[in-house]
């Protein structure tokens, strides 16, 4: 299975130097609930179908668990749950997969809903606008984008990954 951006690279490649100069900045964005999240520029990310979580008694709720991918263990985390704990929410198998983010044995990943966006040319927002920040991860926001008339969070995943490590095992708090 290819990685996102190896993929569209191989896709949008350039036939002459001319269009390679006036190729346009190419992002993924991914949504959860109402928030549409943007990764940072060349961050390594893969789509893996919805396969078996082990999860772990006593962790937090929006820790799901782990996946066998490869034969890596990799962390899975419910980024919907996290920002809505009370909205907890029942998922059919066919209608979820997870986002991989980061390269072995880094890899962590998000359950998601819908598969990624493909941003091309997104432009920064020149204007702060917190209440589209999701309070839970006001810390982990870079900056907001738009991109065909809609807000983009950009999300620093590997701060936020580090923070739901250190506050995974037998933590019931966010």
């Amino acid at each position: 299975m290819d990685d996102l951006n190896s993929t569209l690279n191989r896709v949008l490649m350039a036939d002459t130097d001319e269009q390679a100069n006036t190729a346009e900045a190419i992002r993924h964005g991914f949504s959860i609930n109402a928030w549409n999240f943007l990764l940072q520029a060349d961050t390594h990310c893969e789509v893996a179908t919805q396969q078996s979580i082990c999860p772990i008694p006593g962790c937090s709720s929006w820790f799901s668990g782990f996946i066998n991918h490869r034969g890596n263990v990799v962390p899975i985390y419910d980024l919907g749950v996290f920002l809505e704990p009370e909205a907890v929410k029942a998922r059919s198998k066919g209608n979820t997969w997870f986002l991989l983010l980061g390269s072995h044995p880094d890899t962590a990943g998000f359950i998601i809903d819908q598969l990624p966006s493909i941003l091309v040319d997104p432009s920064m927002s020149s204007e702060e606008n917190p209440e589209v920040t999701p309070t839970a991860l006001k810390d982990f926001i870079i900056s907001t984008w738009n991109h065909n008339n809609r807000i983009w969070l950009e999300i620093n995943h590997k701060a936020l990954l580090e923070h739901f490590k250190a506050h995974t095992l037998f933590n019931k708090q966010q």
